[in-house]
């Protein structure tokens, strides 16, 4: 039986739970409007558990089901911290011995929309109470006298250590996003109609895939638009292995065949992204001409990798558009590929402060 079928099964004895399993991944819903989403995806191998846009990986079954049943118990509370309406940093805390509640990990956007009003809001779930225990096939918490190996800063707190401060424990973690896209000399993506046919002479005796394998095993998902969309809905197959979500206000439904491949969401990109890696989605590709520009507007793009074509189309869709500001790249390395393409590779010049003031919520 796997970790999810485990689940399932203690969850049925929860006649308030709502979750939902789509693939490897299983989600439990808010337990109320002051709750948070509680979500464990299966890898191969270890797990993945996180809460709203918090996350950690993990080897052992054991301590990944033990974090799931944390999250829902009212031992866990999550402190997020907003700007405006979007959610940027998660910090999930647990009561040490006198009560109180202590951070432990935090997990964080890199990028922050830092001009809006910060906020910070308390989310806890209280479908599990802390005195429950895993008899009659029901979901438990460890006890407090044992927490598992991941809440081990916890351990020390709640157990009296000497020398331990809260402002010592936890790790930081980041959400990231790429562009890999090919264009022409004269920086357009697509003829005018939306034509990519060009691509098409470059030399490839080997039928290399150029580095595109190697490129989508780092990322989880994919962000595009609609009109990218409808192009690669075009294709005789469909060539992704991982979710997709399509950015479009017009489009209502999935087509039948991509049901469980693909999402339809809409809003705002720094709060539809957000909400991707509240889902899990922590390392986003970002494809399609209009996506592109507008999270580059957003500076929400971490690395570029673009690959130019040795041809002026004279016009078409830009990769570029107009920015608020200047935006800095660290250049990270180039190849020439077949001595016709040049292929490289950039990324977003960040200080340390920006990394951790994105973190903390507060303006770079």
């Amino acid at each position: 039986m796997t970790v999810i079928e485990k689940i399932e099964n203690k969850l049925r004895k929860y006649p308030s739970a709502r979750y939902l399993r789509v693939g490897e991944t299983i989600t439990v819903e808010a337990t109320g409007e002051d709750g948070f989403s509680v979500w464990l995806t299966e890898k191969n191998p270890g797990y993945t558990v996180g809460y709203d846009g918090w996350h950690d990986e993990f080897e052992d079954e054991e301590d990944a089901l033990e974090a799931f049943a944390f999250g829902l118990s009212d031992d866990c509370r999550l402190k997020v911290v907003r700007r405006g309406k979007s959610d940027c940093a998660w910090t999930v805390e647990g009561k040490n011995e006198d009560g109180n509640w202590i951070g432990d990990s935090t997990t964080g956007l890199l990028i922050t929309p830092f001009w809006r009003k910060k906020s910070i809001a308390y989310l806890q779930n209280r479908l599990i109470t802390s005195c429950e225990q895993d008899g009659g096939g029901q979901l438990a918490t460890p006890p407090k006298s044992t927490w598992p190996s991941w809440l081990q800063p916890l351990t020390l707190l709640r157990s009296g250590a000497p020398g331990c401060q809260a402002s010592n424990v936890g790790q930081k973690q980041f959400m990231a996003n790429y562009v890999y896209i090919a264009a022409s000399l004269d920086g357009f993506i697509a003829t005018p109609e939306g034509g990519i046919e060009w691509l098409e002479d470059a030399p490839n005796p080997d039928g290399s895939d150029f580095g595109f394998s190697e490129f989508i095993s780092r990322v989880n998902a994919i962000l595009m638009g609609r009109a990218t969309f409808d192009k690669v809905r075009a294709f005789d197959l469909w060539p992704y292995h991982i979710p997709v979500f399509v950015l479009s206000s017009t489009l209502k439904e999935v087509p039948s065949d991509l049901e469980g491949k693909v999402r339809i969401v809409s809003g705002q990109l720094v709060e539809v992204i957000a909400q991707l890696g509240a889902q899990g989605f922590k390392n986003l590709y970002i494809d399609g001409g209009q996506v592109i520009q507008s999270c580059l507007r957003d500076d929400l793009i971490d690395e570029l990798i673009v690959t130019r074509f040795p041809k002026l189309l004279g016009r078409g869709i830009p990769l570029f558009g107009e920015l608020s500001g200047t935006l800095d790249f660290n250049h990270v390395e180039t190849e020439v590929i077949e001595n016709h393409l040049v292929k490289s590779r950039y990324r977003r010049a960040r200080t340390k402060e920006e990394a951790q003031e994105a973190v903390d919520g507060n303006p770079h």
